[in-house]
């Protein structure tokens, strides 16, 4: 499994499929589902790990993206 990082992220909440919500950073491959949200690696069975939620602005509800995790990281309980 390949980890990188990325100098870009935004601080969002995530609530994951299984247990507590909790602030995360994202970068953009991450906030469409493109890459891991646990490591941001690519490579690898990447599975639906539940929504993070970014500001939509003033008086708006915030946006939801669907996110992935590498199928170890649910296994491993993260």
């Amino acid at each position: 499994m390949t980890i990188s990082t990325s100098p870009s992220t935004t601080l969002v909440e995530f609530r994951p499929l299984v247990g507590q919500s909790r602030r995360i950073h994202v970068n953009g491959e991450q906030l469409h589902g493109r890459r891991c949200v646990d490591c941001n690696g690519a490579d690898g069975k990447l599975v639906p790990a539940g929504h993070v939620y970014t500001d939509a602005g003033e008086g708006a509800s915030p946006y939801g993206w669907p996110v992935v995790v590498h199928s170890e990281h649910l296994a491993a309980g993260q």
